[in-house]
């Protein structure tokens, strides 16, 4: 599978060459579908580990002589994998590594703003490139400092980029919308019509949940009622995405993600967001999240359609709020995909937006219909008063005090609210132990005893 390429392309001076470095955005960008695996154990840097964070690329040659960039990994000062990916043999570029090529290492250390050429020791594997191998580097060094000097635009974007510049100096020319550096208008889907003629169906409410900045013919599809449901509809087949919770650092309001909270897929069918699947989250293991697809062979919509759009929403079980976040993903093998990073998407912040309710959530922009009103009442669980539907605690709390609570017993205590099982029964008769009738059953006088 090949992807469209966005590079971010540095030319590099050492003492011995000059490199010309192609970066992309991101993993997705450069996976071909079959790779290697390295797993890196440390990263060193001027002779002692480094737990700075470090973008560690393997690079392959292209067909310009240039390097470009087939796997890279974020090194956090934790152990890393880098899915290293061979060239797509049913595309006419090269676009990852043949079979026994060797492989180019290099890092950008962010910390510095500096790139490095590299060198990897192995305890298992090798640098010539093998398609499924597993490889393990015990450290990856950053050997030899590479500096730039040339300045210029170096926005791939802009109609006057310069291939050979590092640095930018805020020459960048750009078109204007609509229309390509030489004048003439772009045609995306090459059917002869410019795209700004083109209609593009979609949500255009911007208050919506669905809303699609780019549609220009509103199709009916907007959610205007929102409601946020974990309850799914099982069909027979599953698109699996698998997160490893060592790779997960997400923070819900104050509280970070905990084990408890729902992570759910969700799609839009019937101006309505159903959901696809979810899983609850469990820090300690693997986590895989099912979503259940759409049967092709039925007119209604069971499930989720791979290439629909997929909202990802986390509902945070300590405050019941729902967070919208986006994902990066990596394909792994046909219904099988991997999420790499969760981030809060501020933009669909969503929620409970009447301050009057229980369940408030100030930074909301569009209601999700989870409001929950003020029940007041003790919510303190060991007192005798507990009430279960109450979440907010009013002050009226009373301790448990056990005791005989049975008002005709013989130890009946007027301050106890919590029966213990010790009440005893009255028992009446003479209880003077001189009197001649004396009645040592008894616990209650009632005046008949006999001198």
């Amino acid at each position: 599978m090949t992807r469209p390429l966005t590079f971010i392309m540095c030319l590099l001076f050492s003492t011995l060459q000059a490199q010309i470095l192609y970066w992309p955005d991101t993993v997705q960008d450069i996976n071909t579908g079959t790779n290697a695996t390295y797993l890196v154990q440390s990263v060193w840097l001027n002779d002692q580990a480094t737990s700075d964070t470090i973008l560690l690329g393997a690079f392959y040659t292209n067909n310009s002589g240039g390097l470009t960039c087939g796997g890279m990994a974020i090194w956090e000062g934790s152990q890393t994998s880098m899915a290293v990916y061979s060239d797509d043999s049913t595309t006419p570029e090269k676009d990852g590594f043949e079979a026994n090529e060797q492989i180019n290492w290099y890092a950008y250390n962010s910390t510095t703003n500096s790139y490095y050429a590299c060198s990897i020791s192995l305890i298992q594997g090798s640098e010539f490139y093998t398609t499924n191998s597993i490889n393990i580097a015990s450290s990856y060094t950053l050997n030899t400092l590479l500096v730039s000097t040339e300045e210029g635009c170096i926005d791939l974007n802009a109609c006057n980029y310069n291939s050979t510049a590092i640095t930018d100096d805020g020459s960048c020319e750009y078109p204007e919308e609509f229309l390509n550096c030489d004048g003439t208008c772009i045609d995306t889907d090459e059917d002869g019509t410019c795209d700004i003629d083109e209609s593009i169906d979609g949500c255009t409410n911007s208050m919506s949940f669905n809303f699609n900045a780019n549609a220009t013919e509103d199709d009916g599809s907007c959610i205007e009622n929102l409601s946020v449901s974990f309850d799914i509809q099982i069909s027979d087949n599953t698109y699996v995405f698998y997160l490893d919770p060592i790779d997960v650092s997400l923070s819900l309001g104050d509280i970070e993600l905990m084990n408890g909270d729902l992570i759910g897929g969700f799609y839009v069918s019937n101006n309505q967001l159903l959901c696809a699947g979810y899983s609850t989250w469990d820090s300690d293991n693997l986590f895989s999240i099912p979503l259940w697809l759409d049967d092709a062979n039925t007119s209604a919509i069971e499930g989720y359609n791979p290439d629909e759009v997929l909202y990802w929403i986390v509902q945070q079980s300590a405050t019941a709020f729902n967070y919208v976040v986006t994902e990066t993903t990596e394909l792994s093998d046909g219904n099988l995909e991997t999420i790499n990073t969760l981030e809060i998407n501020s933009s669909l912040a969503i929620g409970c937006i009447d301050s009057t309710q229980y369940n408030y959530n100030v930074n909301a922009l569009i209601d999700d219909n989870s409001c929950i009103p003020y029940v007041e009442g003790c919510t303190d669980i060991t007192a005798f008063n507990y009430n279960e539907d109450a979440n907010a605690d009013d002050g009226s709390c009373i301790p448990v005090v056990e005791g005989c609570t049975n008002i005709l017993a013989f130890n009946y205590n007027e301050d106890a609210n919590t029966d213990d099982g010790s009440c005893v029964a009255i028992s009446e008769g003479c209880i003077d132990p001189t009197a001649f009738n004396y009645d040592p059953l008894a616990n209650t006088d009632d005046g008949s005893c006999i001198a």
